[in-house]
């Protein structure tokens, strides 16, 4: 698809990929051509170390939230030990070795990691693993919710009343509300949003009253709503190209527009952000326990 609209259409700048495993694939292409690239939702680790000059993202990396999760049962639970079950995709591989890292840093041990490959619905056999390592917390890190739902369902089973994390996927409001009991006490972490900040609240109302329905990913969605907003504006300020407009996103610094505010880019083109919200299921609703700051 990037080459297509490279090499076709000629666009100089593009939107995408969410999943980080589309924004790696479109890299290579991308810099080889001097084509900014800007993620709305791409949050792997590797996309600062591998995504090259030109790929850029307006959502936090993982490395952060990852560490939001492992300090948190850390710090919270007083967990020593923990089980891990995740997705073989570039996002969760992302977030389990970030909370591999942090969790031993800081004393505890990863008693195991078990993966899965995209599509697998029958998590029976992992969750027996996972009852008779007897840990203290699981963290649960799937790609979509599908497969989160049905990693819960084998946990429930069992019977495992360990505490269960997981990142944004499963603790969305819609997720929540469509599955109240299994996400019942299960906490998340995912990037703090201001909702309430005029350009935010304006857009999740226009949204709602065009499609029937509240944002579902309300950072991901005000994000590439946003990202639309700084092309336009950098391209009416005549940047045309991708090399003037990946010169623009080197020093992004505080640029409001769109649904964001505060936007600001490190040397890496990552989004400059440390605050996360912990995300506790409770009578179907994704409810904020509290807020961190993750350096």
């Amino acid at each position: 698809a990037a080459q297509k609209l490279i090499g076709t259409k000629g666009v100089q700048a593009i939107l995408g990929g969410i999943c980080s495993s589309e924004t790696l694939g479109m890299a290579p292409i991308v810099n080889e051509k001097k084509v900014v690239l800007v993620s709305p939702g791409s949050s792997s680790p590797l996309i600062t170390t591998d995504g090259g000059p030109y790929v850029s993202r307006l959502y936090p990396s993982d490395a952060l939230a990852g560490k939001a999760a492992a300090r948190y049962a850390l710090n919270e639970f007083q967990a020593k030990s923990a089980a891990i079950i995740s997705e073989n995709t570039d996002y969760a591989k992302g977030l389990s070795s970030v909370f591999t890292e942090t969790f031993k840093q800081f004393g505890g041990v990863i008693i195991m990691h078990e993966t899965y490959n995209t599509g697998v619905t029958d998590f029976r056999t992992q969750a027996l693993k996972i009852k008779n390592a007897g840990v203290d917390v699981v963290y649960a890190v799937p790609q979509t919710d599908a497969a989160g739902i049905s990693i819960l369902k084998a946990l429930r089973n069992q019977g495992i009343k360990t505490r269960i994390l997981t990142g944004e996927v499963l603790i969305s409001p819609a997720v929540v509300k469509a599955n109240a009991e299994l996400l019942e006490g299960v906490i998340g972490f995912e990037p703090s949003f201001d909702g309430a900040a005029p350009a935010a609240k304006a857009f999740a109302t226009t949204y709602q009253e065009t499609y029937q329905e509240e944002l579902s990913w309300p950072f991901i969605q005000s994000s590439s709503y946003s990202i639309i907003y700084l092309f336009k504006q950098l391209m009416e300020e005549n940047r045309q190209t991708g090399e003037q407009l990946k010169g623009a996103l080197d020093t992004l610094k505080d640029w409001t527009g769109g649904a964001m505010s505060g936007v600001s880019l490190d040397a890496n083109g990552d989004l400059m952000w440390k605050a996360f919200s912990v995300k506790v299921g409770r009578s179907g609703e994704s409810v904020t326990a509290e807020s961190l700051d993750v350096e």
